[in-house]
């Protein structure tokens, strides 16, 4: 009964940690970026359980739209995020 919400929870958490950190190197294109990095986790994720034999269901659709929004919110945040001051 919990697999679903948290396996879209692990979605989640891998897309915005992975638009996070693309776009925190690059500092530009943060919604694209990280976008891009949830739907690149969300193919892995299909091709994975397409692999294991597994339907393709509405659960799909909403763990794309997550995949999508939580990618694009790291890469926000990544942009946006201060830079650190090295001391000498």
């Amino acid at each position: 009964m919990l697999i679903n919400p948290m396996a879209a929870l692990a979605v989640a958490a891998g897309a915005f940690l992975a638009g996070y950190l693309v776009s925190r190197s690059c500092r530009e294109k943060g919604l694209m970026l990280g976008a891009t990095c949830g739907l690149v986790i969300y193919i892995a994720m299909v091709l994975a359980s397409s692999a294991a034999g597994c339907g393709f269901g509405i659960e799909a659709i909403f763990k794309l739209i997550i995949a999508l929004t939580s990618g694009a919110l790291g890469g926000i945040t990544g942009v946006n995020a201060k830079a650190r001051r090295r001391s000498l």
